[in-house]
Order: structure tokens, then C-alpha cells, then sequence
């Protein structure tokens, strides 16, 4: 009896060190003698599994539970078999089966807690993940589930610190760095983010979602080649991945790459075609080289983006989209900052010559310019009630619909016009007799807007041209950056 006890743990042995082929060999002579012996079966199962054939792996351990049915080392890596197999399901049965046999296992509580995190049961992955931290408080991996489920439960603050503990107990834990370096990306901190990225890839040179984030840190600090460097290795490393085009795109939209870009959205779209994001950004590229049939198409993906859900609404009257418009009234909305709202009100002249009574819902700030366009019968403000009207349309949307090619727009010229006491009013302000060119500036936008830090400059960025004695200079910032005038001194 000890020498088959022996002979076994020799076996083990060089499992242990890693001998898988000749573990195999010796696990196969000893079942050819011992057909039904549950840890011989169970050993091979995991060199199979280890090598990655899940379906032996599966089929082994299975037959070392049947025979030993209460091992609950048997039945968690029956477990671990399954979640890689993707049976996600089949996993959660056979690690509750474990936990039943040994309630305060904190490993096999950590792989269900990981499952239901899976699952969406984001209460219980937490409770499971407290409890396997009550018996191991520096467990790294129950820290890690412990910050996914209140993740989950949209606790971040707790989360982040979760990320953060489970790193400091395991540095080699390539998931928690990414997970903390998702937070700290999240939360603007792109310094730290960007080195917790790092040493996940350091660690798991195959993460490819982490060489996805570091590229998008890149391209937000506009090293557009490093983001594309990084774009490229995880291509490499996940090639059906459409979020890790959909980014690239961007990176190239940016440079003012477009032909590119609209190569790489294009792939994109052909592994997730449902890709709001990314229909919205080639819609931007194809129309800045001119693609308006096609842009304009893809523009009206815009509605089902991130950005845009909080302005959809419910209409009760069907939108315009070409029908006959004489004897209609038509209600045209705004949707996005004042510069699209002023641009795009050229179309309503348009409308109106169809023969449509047109109402326009915009910012009560601009109400009393659109309201002077040619056409335009009445302007509310945002939200406020209407409700006798034939049929709604996005203010945005009037290019496509009118097959708007942007060359000579028809009706673009002297579209906006200002009661006369307005006009009179400012040319005796600005009127003078220096003979200079008269140059206006304005140099912030709205600091709510995503891309502001792109396009809003300091005062101070204009001195050279301030400077010049040949221009008069008319400083018309308002609200936000205003106070800036107050400190030149030119």
C-alpha cells in the first residue's frame, strides 16, 4: 500500500514542478492500474486544464466527483474549469456545491463572488467577497471582487479604495492595477492612471484592454503616436475587439488623418454595427472631407449616444422627414450649444418656404435672434409646452434632409438679421475714425463643454496680436474669462 502511495506522490511531484509531461505520463500509468482512483482523475483533469483542454479537464474531474462527490477541492475546480469554458452558470453550481462542503473557504468564496459579479448580483458577490476578507484580510483577489461589486452597486469612492488595497496586498495582481488605474482615469487623475496602466501590462504583457486605456490616456494628452503605438500592440493582442478600433479611429480623426480614421471606424462597425459612438464619429469624418450624403446619414446615430440620451424625448407628433409641409405648422428644436443653434437655423427659411408655419424651441437666449430669421413664426424656449403642431425636427438634422452639400448653400446668406436700433447701437460704440481693421475677440466657451480645455485659450495667448498698432482691438468675452480684461494691460 505505501508503494503505490509513493509512486503517486512522485507523480505529484513533478506535477508540482511543473514536469506536466511527465506528470501526464505517470498519472495515466497509475489510472491504467487504479481506473477509479478520484485524485489520480482529478490530477489529470488539471494538467488537461493547464493545457488548456477544457473539455477533458471537464470531463476528468467530473468522473473524480462522481466518485468522491463530497471533495470540495474537486467541485472549485470543477468550477474554475467551467468559467473558463464560459459556462458561467455550471460554474456557480459546482462552487456553491464547495462552499455547502466548506462554508468558510475563502478561495472558492473569492471564485463565486468573482461569478456573481458575472451575473450582475452585485450584493452577493459583496457579501462574499466581506466574508472571505473576514478570514483573509489581504486577500487580493476578494479586495479586487470587493471593489467590482460596489462598482457595480455605483459605490466608486468605495471601489477606488478597493482597487488601491487589493494592488498594495498583491503587486503582482494585473486586474487590480487595471481596475485602479480605470478609477483614476475616470476621476481625471491621468498622471497615476497612467503608470497603474503600465504596470498591468508590466505584469500581463496580453492585456490588451490595458494597452486600449493607456492609448486613450495618450491621445487626451494629444501624444497622438504613443496612443496609436499602443492602439497597434493591442490589435495585436485582440484583433475582434471593436472598442480598440473605435479608439483608434478617434486617434487618427485627431491627427487629421480622416481617410484613415474612416478606414479603421469602418472596421469597427463591421464587429459591432450597432456602435452608436463610433456611426457618430465617421459621420464627422466623412463630412469634413466632404461625404455629405453618407455623413449626414450617420449623423442621426448621434440620438442613440451616451451623450445624446439625455435629450431624447418622447413626441407626440411624428417627425419630418420630407412629407408635405403647405398648411403644416413644424416644430424645429435645437439640441446642442449656441453656435450649432445659430448655424443651423440657415434651414429654417428654408422650411418655411415649403409653405410650413415653423416654430423654433431654443435657449431663451437666443430666442430673440431666431426669432428675427426670415420664416420663423414663433420661438420658445427649451421645454417649454407646445402642443399644437403637425410634425418635429432636430434643428441638426435639416442639412440631410435637405441634401445640404455645403458649397453655396441657398438660403445661407444674411440669414441672421438684427432690428435696426441693435445695429445702430453698436456702430456708434465701435465707431471711430482710426482707418484700423476693427478685430473682435472672444477667447472661452463653455467650461461644461467635453472639449474645452481644446478650445479655450487665455487672453494673454493674444498679446502679439494686441500688439499690433495697425488693428483696433475689442475685447466681447463674456461670463467665464470675462475677468480677464480687467488684469491687461496693453
Amino acid at each position: 500500500m505505501n508503494k503505490k502511495i509513493i509512486k503517486l506522490e512522485q507523480v505529484i511531484l513533478s506535477h508540482q514542478k511543473g514536469d506536466l509531461k511527465s506528470a501526464r505520463v505517470g498519472y495515466l500509468k497509475y489510472l491504467k492500474k487504479y481506473p477509479k482512483h478520484p485524485d489520480a482523475l482529478h490530477l489529470l483533469g488539471l494538467i488537461e486544464f493547464q493545457e488548456g483542454d477544457v473539455l477533458k479537464a471537464r470531463k476528468l474531474i467530473k468522473q473524480a466527483i462522481e466518485l468522491e462527490p463530497r471533495s470540495a477541492m474537486y467541485l472549485a475546480n470543477l468550477g474554475r474549469v467551467e468559467k473558463v469554458g464560459g459556462r458561467i452558470n455550471e460554474a456557480e453550481i459546482a462552487f456553491q456545491l464547495a462552499l455547502d462542503i466548506e462554508p468558510r473557504n475563502p478561495e472558492v468564496q473569492t471564485d463565486l463572488s468573482a461569478i456573481s459579479i458575472g451575473l450582475g448580483r452585485f450584493e452577493k458577490a459583496k457579501n462574499l467577497a466581506k466574508t472571505a476578507l473576514s478570514v483573509n484580510p489581504v486577500n487580493s483577489n476578494a479586495l479586487l471582487n470587493f471593489g467590482l461589486a460596489e462598482l457595480g452597486l455605483g459605490l466608486r469612492q468605495s471601489a477606488l479604495t478597493a482597487f488601491r488595497d487589493a494592488c498594495a496586498c498583491n503587486e503582482n495582481n494585473a486586474e487590480a492595477h487595471f481596475q485602479y488605474a480605470r478609477m483614476l482615469h475616470e476621476a481625471g487623475d491621468i498622471g497615476l492612471a497612467l503608470n497603474e496602466y503600465k504596470k498591468a501590462i508590466k505584469i500581463n504583457p496580453t492585456m490588451a484592454e490595458a494597452y486600449c486605456n493607456l492609448g486613450n490616456i495618450h491621445r487626451e494628452k494629444a501624444d497622438f503616436y504613443m496612443a496609436l503605438e499602443s492602439y497597434e500592440q493591442a490589435i495585436k493582442l485582440k484583433p475582434e475587439c471593436p472598442e480598440i478600433y473605435a479608439n483608434q479611429g478617434i486617434a487618427l480623426h485627431e491627427m487629421g488623418r480622416l481617410h484613415e480614421a474612416i478606414k479603421v471606424y469602418r472596421k469597427g462597425l463591421l464587429l459591432q454595427p450597432d456602435d452608436a459612438e463610433t456611426h457618430r464619429n465617421l459621420s464627422m469624418a466623412l463630412l469634413y472631407i466632404k461625404k455629405f450624403k453618407e455623413g449626414w446619414k450617420e449623423f442621426e446615430w448621434r440620438w442613440r449616444t451616451k451623450k445624446f440620451l439625455p435629450f431624447r424625448r418622447n413626441w407626440s407628433k411624428p417627425q419630418w422627414m420630407g412629407q408635405k409641409l403647405r398648411g403644416k405648422t413644424i416644430l424645429v428644436h435645437a439640441e446642442q450649444g449656441f453656435g450649432d443653434s445659430i448655424q443651423f437655423s440657415r434651414y429654417l427659411p428654408m422650411i418655411s418656404n415649403k409653405g410650413a408655419q415653423v416654430i423654433v424651441e431654443c435657449p431663451s437666449e437666443l430666442t430673440g435672434l431666431i426669432a428675427q430669421i426670415r420664416g420663423v413664426a414663433k420661438t420658445i424656449h427649451t421645454r417649454e409646452l407646445i402642443s399644437v403642431y403637425d410634425y418635429h425636427v432636430p434643428m441638426m438634422s435639416l442639412a440631410g434632409l435637405f441634401n445640404e452639400k455645403l458649397k453655396f448653400p441657398s438660403q445661407s446668406s444674411g440669414y441672421i438679421c438684427l432690428p435696426k436700433t441693435n445695429i445702430i447701437h453698436w456702430r456708434n460704440r465701435i465707431k471711430n475714425n482710426s482707418g484700423k481693421l476693427k478685430v473682435g475677440l472672444v477667447w472661452r466657451g463653455n467650461k461644461a463643454h467635453p472639449r474645452d480645455a481644446w478650445r479655450s485659450i487665455d487672453l494673454k495667448s493674444f498679446e502679439p496680436l494686441i500688439k499690433i498698432k495697425e488693428l483696433d482691438i475689442f475685447l466681447l468675452q463674456k461670463g467665464l474669462g470675462a475677468w480677464q480684461i480687467l488684469v491687461v494691460n496693453y
